[in-house]
């Protein structure tokens, strides 16, 4: 929706769905590259899944990210190490797990609904190329 709301179409046919697992990466890597992948970046719904999205893509002899970026989400601390390291999105996950117990012991007070918004913060690496 968000996307959709800047202006970005997405083609459905662009998202894989796999485990969140390091082989779930590689075979969703492996679908998109099978289905004639023409994107410039893949974005992994976890740090674990791009690694596997990397070693798909090396495989099949392409480059991260001189043939395609990569980017995860968790900023692990391995993402660090990998060549080249991996852009992802780093949440606050200490803060996050004390905000989901108050949450869940506090009482809810009529309310339907609590949200509590957190700040992430994208930490930019060598695995995304530059925008032109």
């Amino acid at each position: 929706d968000e996307l959709a709301a800047a202006g970005v179409a997405l083609d459905p046919g662009a998202v894989a769905e796999a485990a969140f697992t390091r082989d779930g990466g590689y075979r969703a890597m492996t679908e998109l590259l099978d289905r004639g992948l023409d994107a410039t970046c893949v974005f992994a719904c976890t740090d674990v899944m791009a690694v596997g999205a990397y070693a798909a893509l090396r495989d099949r002899g392409l480059s991260v990210p001189g043939d395609v970026s990569v980017a995860g989400f968790d900023d692990i601390p391995v993402v660090r190490d990998l060549t080249p390291p991996l852009t992802t999105v780093a949440l606050p996950l200490h803060r996050l797990g004390e905000e989901a117990m108050k949450l869940a012991l506090t009482e809810n007070a009529g309310r339907r609904r609590r949200i509590v918004r957190l700040p992430g913060e994208v930490v930019m690496r060598a695995s995304t190329a530059p925008v032109a």
